[in-house]
C-alpha cells in the first residue's frame, strides 16, 4: 500500500520512527517546511516537494486569487471597517493576508493534486496543531480519504515568510560610562552639532529649505543628492546603535552634516492612555463586525474546499491582532512629523508596514512623498499599488513596469542606479594583490565570486525555504572539479540559513577552493577583486557589470525566480539552467575572447535600460 507523510520541521524527530514503522510499503516523503537532506532516496521511499505538484501557472493563479481573498476578507459589501481616524487599516495589511492566503491556498491545492494522482493511498499526517495540520486533516476528512494521524505537542505558528514590520526596536547598548538616562542628552549634541556645521558651510540659502525623511537602504544614499540638489535639504535618519560611531561619522560626511537622527522606537511620552486603550480594543471590535457580517464563511471557499474553520483561529489571532499595532505606527507617524516639522518622505517602494504608515499620514497632512525601487526589478503582477506622490525608478525598466499597471507619467522619476555613484568612485581602482594578500587568497589563481540567494520567493506559491541551499550544493559539487579556480562565497545578509550553509561549504567543498565572506563582509570590494561573479537574482548582478565583470545567471531552480527575474541571454549575461553547464561556462568566461566581447556590449544596454547607467560611466 502507498502511504503519503507530510513533513514539517517539528516532524523530523519522529520520521526515522515511522518509516520503520512502515517498513514494506511505498512511501512518498512530502517536505513542507523543511529539507530532508539526510534521507536519500530508495526503491521505497521517496522525497516530493511543492515543486513537484504545482506548476508556474498554478503559482501565479494562487497568488491572483490570493490578492482577491487578501482584498475582500476585512470588508462587508464593499465598506472596509477597518478605518481608523481616517486610514485604512485593512489597506496596510493587504501585503501581510496576501502572504497568509497564498499560504493556505498553495496547500489546499497541494493535497488536492496528491490526493487525485495518487488514489488509494493513505495520508499520514502531523497534527502538531498548526494550520497546515488543521487544513490537511479538514481536507481529508471532508473528502472521506483515509488517513491516519499522529498527536504531537502543539507548537506556535511561525513562518519566515510573514513577517511584519513594526516601529517597535530596542535601544542601541551603548558602551562604557554612558548610561541609558544619557541616551537623549548625546543625540541632543549630536543633532545640534550637526546643525551647527551644516549651518556653517551651507552655501544655498536662496534655495527652499526641505527637511527630508529618508529610510536610507544599502548604499543608495546618492540618491538623496540626486533628486534633491537644486534644495537647500537636512536629512533625517533612524539613529544608528550609539556603539556604532563610525558608521554615525560616515553618515555625517556622505551628507555633509547636513543629516540629523530621530529615534526609531515608540517613547510612552506622546501615547495617551486613552490611545493605548484604543489600540487595545480595535482587533476585538473588527473582528464582531467581520463575523456577524452576513455569509461571512461563504467567503473562504476555493476550488470546492471551504477553508474556514480551519484558518479562522490563524486569521485572528496572528493577523487581526497587528491592527493594534498599526493604530500604534500611525500615531508614531504623526508624532515624528509633527516634532521633525518634516515635509517631504523618500523611502523604498517596499510594502513594510512601517512605509506605509509614514505614506499614509504624509499623504493626509498634504505633504510630498516618494518611493524609490530598492532592488532589481520585477514582473510581479500582483504587487499592490504604491499610493506615494512620486515613483522613483533607476531606469526604462522600471518606468515599464509601472506603466505597464496604470501608474501615469508624471508620477515616475528616473534617478539612475544610485549605487554606481558608489561603485565607480569608491571600487573602479582596485588592487587584487593587496586584496588576495589580506584575504589569504593566491592572486595568481582566477577567482570567481558566488553570491549565494536567500529568496526562496516568499510570493512564489511553489518555492521551498531550502531551495537557495539545494543551489549551493549542486554549485559545490561542480567547483570540486575546478581547483586550480578559487571560489569566493557571499551569503545574503538576510539569510537565516547562513551557519548552515557554511557547513555544507566546510563538509563537502573536497577541493578546499571555497572561500567563505560572512553576510557582513564588503560585496563591493569582493565583486571589484574578482574575475567573473555569479549570482541568480540580485542586484549583485547589475553592480558587477559596472564594474565591468563578465556576470552568470543561475536558473537551477525548478522555475526559481525565472519568472521575476530581469535578466536575459544577450543582455550581459549567461544564463546557466543546468547543472552539467556550470563547469563549461566558467571555463569560457576565462577563455572565449568572442564570448567576453559579446557580454560587454550586452552588459552596455542592459544597464541603460535597467539602471540607466551611461556606457562612459560619467553621467547618470
Amino acid at each position: 500500500m502507498k502511504k503519503i507523510i507530510f513533513c514539517n520541521t517539528s516532524s523530523k524527530e519522529m520520521l526515522t520512527g515511522l518509516l520503520e514503522k512502515n517498513k514494506g510499503h511505498q512511501i512518498i516523503l512530502v517536505q513542507l517546511d523543511l529539507w530532508l537532506k539526510d534521507f536519500s532516496a530508495t526503491d521505497s521511499v521517496i522525497l516530493k516537494e511543492y515543486k513537484d505538484y504545482l506548476s508556474i501557472e498554478d503559482c501565479l493563479g494562487i497568488e491572483k486569487d490570493a490578492l482577491a481573498f487578501s482584498r475582500n476578507w476585512y470588508k462587508v459589501q464593499g465598506a472596509d471597517f477597518t478605518v481608523f481616524r481616517g486610514y485604512s487599516l485593512g489597506e496596510m495589511l493587504e501585503v501581510t493576508v496576501l502572504e497568509f492566503f497564498i499560504r493556505v491556498l498553495k496547500n489546499i491545492l497541494l493535497i488536492k493534486r496528491i490526493a487525485e494522482s495518487e488514489p488509494g493511498a493513505e495520508f499520514i499526517i502531523f497534527d502538531d496543531k498548526s494550520l497546515l495540520s488543521r487544513l490537511f486533516l479538514n481536507f481529508l476528512s471532508d473528502n472521506r480519504i483515509k488517513f491516519e494521524k499522529v498527536n504531537m505537542p502543539a507548537r506556535p505558528y511561525a513562518s519566515e515568510s510573514f513577517e511584519t514590520y513594526r516601529v517597535l526596536m530596542p535601544a542601541g547598548s551603548i558602551p562604557g560610562i554612558i548610561k541609558s538616562s544619557m541616551q537623549n542628552i548625546f543625540w541632543a549634541v549630536v543633532n545640534n552639532s550637526l546643525s551647527l556645521m551644516a549651518n556653517i558651510k551651507r552655501k544655498s540659502r536662496g534655495k527652499s529649505r526641505l527637511n527630508i525623511y529618508f529610510d536610507h537602504y544599502k548604499g543608495y544614499y546618492t540618491l538623496v543628492e540626486r533628486l534633491f540638489k537644486e534644495f537647500d535639504y537636512e536629512v533625517y535618519l533612524p539613529q544608528p546603535a550609539i556603539r556604532n560611531l563610525k558608521h554615525i561619522n560616515f553618515l555625517r560626511c556622505v551628507f555633509n552634516n547636513r543629516v540629523r537622527f530621530y529615534p526609531l522606537r515608540y517613547c510612552k511620552s506622546y501615547l495617551s492612555d486613552s490611545l493605548l486603550k484604543e489600540a487595545k480594543q480595535l482587533p476585538d471590535a473588527c473582528w464582531k463586525k467581520f463575523i456577524s457580517s452576513p455569509g461571512f464563511d461563504k467567503q473562504f471557499i476555493w476550488k470546492g474546499v471551504n477553508f474556514w474553520d480551519a484558518i479562522s483561529n490563524e486569521l485572528r489571532d496572528r493577523y487581526v491582532a497587528f491592527f493594534s499595532e498599526l493604530v500604534l505606527e500611525i500615531s508614531y507617524a504623526e508624532y515624528t512629523i509633527q516634532k521633525y516639522k518634516l515635509d517631504t518622505f523618500l523611502m523604498p517602494w517596499d510594502d513594510a508596514l512601517f512605509h506605509k504608515s509614514f505614506t499614509s499620514v504624509a499623504k493626509r497632512k498634504g505633504l510630498a512623498t516618494m518611493r524609490y525601487q530598492h532592488g532589481i526589478s520585477v514582473r510581479d503582477a500582483y504587487l499592490p499599488m504604491p499610493r506615494s506622490d512620486k515613483i522613483v525608478v533607476w531606469g526604462k525598466a522600471g518606468t515599464d513596469f509601472y506603466l505597464d499597471r496604470g501608474i501615469s507619467l508624471e508620477r515616475i522619476v528616473v534617478s539612475g542606479y544610485p549605487v554606481a555613484d558608489l561603485l565607480i568612485r569608491n571600487y573602479s581602482n582596485f588592487d587584487k594583490v593587496k586584496f588576495c594578500k589580506k584575504c589569504g587568497l593566491d592572486s595568481s589563481k582566477k577567482t570567481v565570486f558566488y553570491a549565494d540567494s536567500c529568496y526562496a520567493g516568499s510570493t512564489n506559491a511553489s518555492s521551498s525555504h531550502y531551495d537557495t541551499s539545494q543551489v549551493l550544493l549542486k554549485f559545490i559539487n561542480e567547483v570540486n572539479k575546478l581547483p586550480d579556480t578559487q571560489f569566493l562565497v557571499k551569503f545574503h545578509h538576510g539569510d537565516f540559513a547562513e551557519e548552515e550553509k557554511i557547513d555544507l561549504v566546510r563538509k563537502y567543498n573536497k577541493a578546499l577552493n571555497m572561500h567563505i565572506f560572512r553576510w557582513y563582509s564588503d560585496i563591493y570590494e569582493i565583486i571589484a577583486n574578482s574575475d567573473a561573479v555569479i549570482a541568480e537574482y540580485s542586484t549583485v548582478a547589475l553592480e558587477a557589470m559596472v564594474l565591468d565583470k563578465p556576470v552568470v545567471i543561475f536558473e537551477l531552480r525548478h522555475k526559481g525566480m525565472g519568472y521575476l527575474s530581469p535578466f536575459i541571454e544577450g543582455m550581459g549575461v549567461i544564463l546557466v539552467k543546468k547543472e552539467a553547464e556550470i563547469i563549461p561556462t566558467i571555463r569560457r568566461i576565462f577563455t572565449d575572447e568572442t564570448l567576453l566581447n559579446e557580454l560587454a556590449a550586452g552588459r552596455k544596454k542592459f544597464m541603460e535600460y535597467e539602471g540607466h547607467v551611461q556606457a562612459n560611466k560619467n553621467s547618470y
